[in-house]
């Protein structure tokens, strides 16, 4: 339905009112009681290929049955833009589509911010990438000003492609699946609390294919109700799969059910330690869990990163590691190749635009160069054998590095192609039986992997320049489909980093509805990069007093993903104004209540004192002292 009234073109579908004027592009959106109201500026504001904003000509607006598609000239970049009422409820959708393959040079951002209407923003929710997800309350003393590449790396990047936006009256939800060229501005305001625009990217120097982001009207406010509602979009699109539907394609998957991450570091240790420590684990009450890494399968390096520095290579321990009920596993980096390594070609390197080598990991003299995805599945599958020894493989930075180009004549590749790559080669391993994750998943991956390692690390670091709180978006949406851990060289044990900050980890686990990360045994090496100081060499050992406390600590964390895992996360609420208090509740009537704080807090069912948890009634407490129910 389309009407002119004040100069205005409206469109209205049962929950949202599109409303736009046609000779600037201004418009905003509504429910129709017009209670939740988001505007957005005309094309005035559009940025142009220079980075300033170039004058934009406005060529042509036609009316369609649900919106408009306008024609907009920016020096020799032409676009097609259109605005209409989107398929699902409470969406409007927006997309460009270039018609000339003008250079690019800066971002070309479009759409202007969404706005509240009257009302300011209350709460912002990212799942940045390295935690679980963040909601960001604004403030002015915040002077916020950050922008950021949505498809970024560790830290950097999102692991969803979604944020939302809350005031007291209702909330947005927006979305932009499959867009991988594109970075989000994140600005404070006085006016609505917080501005988010987006920025499209050049793709191999051109805008090259159409750009879509789409905008929901929520009821109510808050990032529960949007992670619920990103949830259903996935699942109606096809691209959610549970783990009980991987359990039924690859019985394996089955080993992560209840499962901590048993990190055992890169160095090697003796066959006797094993045996003790699958024993201990067992007297412990552990029948699960993910065990290694026991072998490294990087090219053809051998059970060398370099020429100083051994890594574990151990694949007689799988069979034993099995035997025990617990899950072997190996590390698998392919992404980044030495030059004197057995396997190296030249072709298989990535190129950037310059017809330079991208540089990879860095460990002290060593440089890694960059392996072009396009051709890591080709070259990769030489390794398939020796895989099959493992049940469970680690992919080292599939998911976490960020999405590239490569300029190569011979492979070139858009960062679509790029994600296309990834997710197609972690299918095929997948498909080879294996039980599979990645540090840094993403939501890409998500229906072909199994676990990852988004946890925050250090002493749960939000990566956010202003103040934030953790809340467990990606469990929101996909609890019983992906498990995340800590990074392996940041477990419940004292850091890589040389801190102790279990009794956090511990707490964060069990509000998020993940399994532990804990080593009964760990080898750290020293990792000298570019940008990182020294680390020294050191232990967790399996005999450390502290080792067998985290350990018997860990146990009920395991216990209550094990009860859980199959079952979707339905709520999450902080219960004090610290934000240290919070419920989570589960599909099969699991409530868990956390106190990460150092006072009593009065929940309803009596104190809850200070770093302890409840389920169900049943209360754990921690902090420093063998857990006790």
């Amino acid at each position: 339905m389309r009407s002119r009234d004040d100069g205005f073109w409206r469109w209205q579908a049962p929950e949202v009112v599109l409303s736009l004027d046609p000779n600037t592009l201004a418009g905003s959106i509504q429910n129709p009681a017009g209670t939740n109201r988001w505007t957005f500026a005309g094309i005035d504001r559009l940025s142009g290929s220079d980075g300033d904003h170039d004058p934009v000509r406005l060529e042509s607006c036609e009316a369609l049955d649900r919106g408009c598609r306008a024609v907009l000239r920016l020096g020799g970049l032409v676009l097609t833009v259109e605005i209409a009422l989107a398929e699902g409820p409470s969406t409007v959708s927006f997309s460009l589509t270039p018609t000339t393959d003008a250079e690019l040079t800066s971002p070309v951002r479009y759409p202007p911010p969404l706005r509240p209407d009257r009302t300011p923003v209350v709460e912002l929710a990212l799942p940045l990438k390295t935690t679980n997800g963040i909601v960001y309350q604004p403030s002015p003393a915040d002077d916020l000003d950050v922008t950021f590449d949505v498809a970024g790396g560790n830290t950097v990047g999102l692991s969803m492609p979604f944020w939302s936006a809350s005031t007291t009256r209702g909330g947005l939800l927006a979305t932009f699946t499959d867009q991988d060229d594109l970075e989000l501005t994140i600005t404070g305001s006085t006016d609505t609390g917080v501005d988010v625009a987006i920025g499209w990217t050049a793709s191999l120097g051109t805008l090259r294919c159409a750009r879509r982001v789409t905008y929901t009207l929520l009821d109510e406010p808050g990032y529960v109700v949007a992670a619920s509602a990103y949830r259903r979009s996935i699942v109606a699109a096809g691209r959610f799969r549970s783990l009980a539907d991987k359990i039924a394609e690859r019985p394996v998957v089955s080993g992560i059910v209840g499962a901590p991450y048993f990190s055992t570091g890169y160095l090697p240790f003796s066959r006797r330690k094993l045996d003790q420590v699958l024993t201990g684990l067992r007297d412990i009450g552990y029948r699960s869990g993910l065990l290694g890494p026991i072998d490294f399968l990087q090219w053809d390096a051998g059970p060398w990163l370099n020429d100083y520095q051994p890594f574990i290579s151990a694949p007689d321990f799988a069979a034993p590691i099995t035997e025990a009920g617990f899950t072997p596993f190996a590390w698998f980096y392919l992404e980044d190749i030495l030059d004197f390594d057995p396997s190296f070609e030249p072709e298989m390197l990535a190129l950037d635009r310059d017809g330079q080598v991208p540089q990879g990991w860095v460990n002290r003299d060593y440089r890694y160069a960059r392996v072009c995805d396009a051709v890591i599945a080709r070259h990769g599958r030489r390794l398939r054998e020796r895989a099959g020894t493992f049940a469970g493989l680690h992919f080292d930075t599939t998911t976490s590095k960020a999405l590239m180009e490569c300029w190569s004549p011979a492979h070139p590749m858009s960062r679509s192609a790029d994600r296309e790559a990834r997710r197609a080669w972690l299918a095929e391993v997948a498909g080879w039986g294996h039980l599979i994750g990645s540090e840094g998943g993403c939501d890409w991956a998500f229906d072909v992997m199994d676990f990852c390692s988004n946890n925050p690390r250090r002493d749960l670091e939000t990566v956010f320049p202003a103040p934030a709180r953790h809340v467990p978006l990606q469990g929101l949406v996909y609890h019983d489909s992906v498990v995340s851990y800590c990074w392996e060289y940041d477990p419940y044990n004292r850091s890589y980093w040389g801190g102790d900050w279990s009794r956090a980890k511990i707490l964060y686990d069990v509000m998020c509805g993940n399994p532990p990360t804990v080593s009964p045994v760990l080898g750290y090496f020293p990792v000298i990069g570019a940008s990182e100081g020294a680390v020294s060499s050191s232990w967790v050992t399996w005999e450390n007093p502290v080792t067998q406390r985290l350990l018997r600590e860990a146990l009920p964390v395991a216990r209550l993903h094990e009860r859980t895992a199959l079952h979707a996360m339905l709520s999450h609420a902080y219960l004090d104004d610290a934000g240290t208090v919070s419920r989570t509740t589960y599909e099969d009537g699991t409530e868990v209540v956390v106190n990460a704080g150092e006072k009593p807090y009065d929940d309803g069912d009596g104190d809850l004192p200070g770093s302890s948890y409840r389920i169900d009634g049943l209360l754990t407490r921690l902090g420093g002292h063998d857990a006790r129910t």
